[in-house]
C-alpha cells in the first residue's frame, strides 16, 4: 500500500521547506512561453483581429520586449481567448463571454484553493479495488475525524468519514 503526504512529498523534493512547489512551476511555465499573435490565432480558432480588438479592449494581454516589436502572448492568455471563443460559439455576446469566462475563472481559483488548503495526503487503495483515498483534512467541529474521497474505477466518487490517523 502507498501512502504519502503531501507536505512530506514536497518537503524531501524541497530540500525541507515546505512549499506549493507544482503551482509556481506550472505558473512560471505558463507566463513564459510566449506565442506570436498568428500561432495564438491559428491555436485558439479565431482571427488575429479578434486578438488585437479583445487586447485593446483589455480582455487579454500580450508582451511587447520594445516599440515596435510583435506581441507575445502567454498560455493564460492563450486558454482565456479559448474560452472567451467557446462561449461566443454557444452564442454569449463578446461582454456577456468575456464574463462567463472570469465567472469559471474565479471558480478555478476557488478549486485550486480548495487543494491547496486542504488536500492532506493520498493513499492508494489495494490494487484489486483501482482507486485512491483522497484526504482532504479534519473536519473543523471534530478533529478526530477526517474527511477522505473515495476515488475507484467505474465507481462515484465517495466522500467518507474517517477516524484520524496521523502519518508518520
Amino acid at each position: 500500500m502507498l501512502r504519502w503526504s503531501i507536505p512530506q512529498v514536497l518537503a524531501n523534493y524541497t530540500g525541507g521547506k515546505i512549499m506549493r512547489i507544482f503551482p509556481k512551476v506550472f505558473k512560471t511555465a505558463m507566463e513564459k512561453a510566449q506565442l506570436p499573435l498568428s500561432e495564438m490565432a491559428r491555436v485558439a480558432g479565431v482571427s488575429a483581429r479578434q486578438i488585437r480588438y479583445w487586447e485593446k479592449k483589455g480582455y487579454i494581454t500580450s508582451h511587447q520586449a520594445q516599440k515596435n516589436q510583435n506581441h507575445k502572448f502567454n498560455f493564460f492568455s492563450l486558454l482565456k481567448v479559448m474560452e472567451i471563443k467557446e462561449f461566443l460559439d454557444e452564442g454569449y455576446t463578446l461582454q456577456a463571454a468575456v464574463e462567463k469566462q472570469r465567472e469559471r475563472q474565479n471558480i478555478l481559483r476557488s478549486v485550486r484553493r480548495l487543494i491547496n488548503e486542504r488536500l492532506l495526503g493520498v493513499e492508494e487503495v489495494a490494487a484489486c479495488q483501482e482507486g485512491v483515498e483522497i484526504n482532504l483534512g479534519p473536519l473543523d467541529n471534530d478533529e478526530t475525524k477526517v474527511v477522505v474521497a473515495q476515488i475507484k474505477a467505474g465507481q462515484p466518487v465517495k466522500l467518507i468519514l474517517k477516524k484520524h490517523q496521523p502519518i508518520d
